[in-house]
């Protein structure tokens, strides 16, 4: 009988071993890359995005992860977002966080990249395919009760006399999910007080110009911007009017431009997204994604708070605006 040679089996047991290793680092991460995570978004340089970024920079902190803040302007084709996530992954990205400004006919891109490299969608939702991988998921506030809470504030502030007042609406990006629900919701809550909606437009590369034309036709009592563009628009154009005494904003946003005005009472009532936890926790479980590749990037949502001049400096909404990164 032909006896083993001791070297023979130990050579093979080793590389048996070797690729095990190799096998349970791929899928868990080797626990000493520096990952990079690029963040993609529209008009990147814009104040509205700081506290998000401040949430990003505490994870990453955390995390020791690197971030690199792509440079856009303002982003609304697909086509020239897609461009753009796909060289960051070409370079060396290993993760995305990304608001789509489309949210339609998204399925093919989010499961062709998210395969090479992680995605984790901001502030709105798009169509994607189930991912059994967990390669992809998304970290938005509940936008329809975002929608519904606007709606809550003309209640609370008009009663029964809302139907006596007439309303413009600056409704966002119509292509993203996010602000599809927000008017959903909006209309929901407002709609059996029949307010005369006087006109209604997205937000886009001229909205103040829009809102000129749509308000000098028929003047409306209150103006509606359902996200932080939007009602930065609107605050412009009654700034720039001079209609400060006839007209009242109501909306959603984060920027410091618009607690200024919550301040000055211009804007009577704004919905606060923790835009903080968003950056924090999409960053998070990308992390922990590219830490361990048989984790599920799972959907998340995050809170709100309702701001107006006599809550705006308590601490539940200054931690909100002005997050300080340890």
């Amino acid at each position: 009988m032909k006896e083993r040679n001791p070297f023979t089996v130990t050579a093979v047991s080793t590389i048996i071993i070797a690729i095990a290793i190799a096998f349970f680092m791929l899928l868990r991460g080797n626990g000493q890359k520096n990952y990079r995570i690029s963040v993609i978004v529209s008009n990147s340089t814009e104040s509205r995005w700081n506290t998000l970024h401040a949430g990003l920079e505490q994870a990453a902190e955390d995390s020791d992860i690197r971030l690199n803040y792509v440079y856009t302007s303002y982003l609304d084709k697909l086509e020239d977002q897609v461009r753009l996530m796909e060289a960051e992954i070409n370079d060396g990205s290993d993760g995305i966080i990304t608001e789509f400004c489309d949210s339609q006919d998204t399925q093919e891109i989010i499961q062709r990249l998210s395969v090479k490299a992680p995605i984790v969608m901001i502030n709105t939702t798009a169509e994607a395919d189930p991912d059994v991988e967990g390669n992809h998921a998304s970290v938005t506030p509940d936008n329809y009760e975002i929608g519904r809470a606007i709606g809550n504030e003309l209640i609370i502030a008009y009663g029964d006399e809302l139907g006596l007042k007439s309303m413009g609406i600056i409704s966002g990006n119509p292509r993203q999910t996010a602000m599809q629900e927000r008017l959903r919701g909006f209309m929901d809550v407002v709609s059996d007080r029949n307010p005369a909606i006087t006109w209604q437009i997205p937000y886009g590369r001229d909205t103040e110009g829009q809102i000129r034309e749509a308000d000098q036709e028929h003047p409306a009592d209150i103006l509606i911007g359902l996200d932080n563009g939007s009602l930065e628009a609107a605050v412009d154009y009654v700034s720039d009017q001079g209609l400060q005494d006839k007209t009242v904003l109501f909306g959603a946003g984060c920027s410091e431009k618009l607690v200024y005005y919550i301040d000055s009472g211009l804007i009577r009532s704004m919905i606060l997204p923790d835009d903080f936890s968003v950056g924090y926790q999409s960053l998070a479980d990308l992390a922990g994604k590219l830490d361990n590749r048989m984790s599920v990037l799972t959907d998340r949502q995050v809170g709100y708070n309702v701001v107006h001049k006599e809550n705006l400096f308590r601490e539940e909404n200054q931690n909100i605006l002005f997050p300080i990164v340890q």
